[in-house]
């Protein structure tokens, strides 16, 4: 899998107390990072917490494509849109030995978990002007030699993002809740 949406932004459904199940189209490592607000009509944000639903995933793991959200309770009274997000966790999965085998298929997760990170930057820190495409369009194949300049592709790639996020972006946030 690699990371085909150039752009992240929340999936927005209006909220209907009477459907239990939404579906949404997202690219996700999984329910680490999947979040759930509700919004009322003023725009007020809170966060659903994790008994008040089930999300279930589309697509192979470790990268997910879409999935379901389940509610297990009504919604709060006022909610009139439901937002499904993603915050993926910033952390090291991964450690490279020397002499240790470099499994291409964690590689090539990691290179999209941090796309993915990158995209998300961009979107929370006052939508950042980054013209670099916000994709990871480089899959490893097991059965085809692994090149350096394609890894090296793709991290001068993040490293890039990184800069524009940097560059163009200012921290317009004022609660922690919101980056």
């Amino acid at each position: 899998m690699t990371i085909t949406t150039a752009v992240y932004t929340p999936v927005e459904v209006n909220y209907n107390p009477l459907v239990e199940e939404y579906a949404f189209v997202l690219e996700i490592i999984g329910p680490e990072a999947f979040e759930l607000w509700y919004v009322d009509a003023a725009g007020t944000r809170t966060l659903a917490s994790p008994d008040r639903y089930v999300a279930s995933f589309n697509g192979q793991p470790p990268l997910y494509d879409s999935g379901q959200v389940k509610l297990t309770r009504p919604a709060p009274e006022g909610t009139a849109v439901l937002s499904i997000e993603r915050n993926t966790p910033i952390t090291q999965l991964l450690d490279f030995n020397n002499v240790d085998p470099f499994p291409m298929n964690m590689v090539e997760f990691t290179l999209d978990k941090h796309t993915m990170i990158c995209q998300e930057l961009a979107y929370r820190k006052c939508d950042a002007l980054v013209g670099t495409e916000m994709t990871q369009l480089i899959s490893f194949d097991p059965y085809t030699p692994f090149y350096a300049n394609e890894v090296t592709f793709a991290l001068d790639k993040i490293i890039a993002i990184l800069a524009e996020i940097q560059a163009t972006a200012e921290d317009c946030r004022d609660k922690p809740e919101d980056t």
